[in-house]
């Protein structure tokens, strides 16, 4: 979902959020250029790991913070590895919604998300 305009109300939908909010909740300034990205980047997050569309995560008020965890996260800690040979586990998690399963299912095809 695109990071909308200016006020940092509290939005009750993920596609209402705002980059001021945003920035008020990670931070970091309005202008922070890793902001839309990283909202974007949560948000695709999100809906592919719920399997919700846009507007169905929109009457879910709690994905929001989900969402914005996830930014705030990103900007924060942006490498694969943290503390040595960590693995970050928000890379990890993206990494893992495009796995594919190559054994085949019942009907002799792969799986794939």
């Amino acid at each position: 979902m695109k990071l909308k305009g200016s006020p940092a109300q509290a939005p009750a939908k993920m596609s209402e959020m705002t980059a001021g909010c945003l920035a008020e909740w990670c931070h970091v300034l309005a202008s922070d250029a890793r902001l839309p990205l990283a909202w974007e980047m949560a948000t695709a997050y999100v809906l592919r790991y719920t399997g919700l569309t846009g507007e169905e995560a929109d009457e879910r008020a709690s994905l929001i913070f989900a969402a914005i965890a996830l930014t705030a996260d990103m900007i924060y800690n942006p490498g694969a590895h943290i503390d040595g040979d960590k693995i970050n586990r928000v890379v990890e998690g993206f990494i893992g919604l495009h796995d594919f399963n190559l054994l085949p299912g019942e009907d002799g095809a792969a799986w794939a998300p």
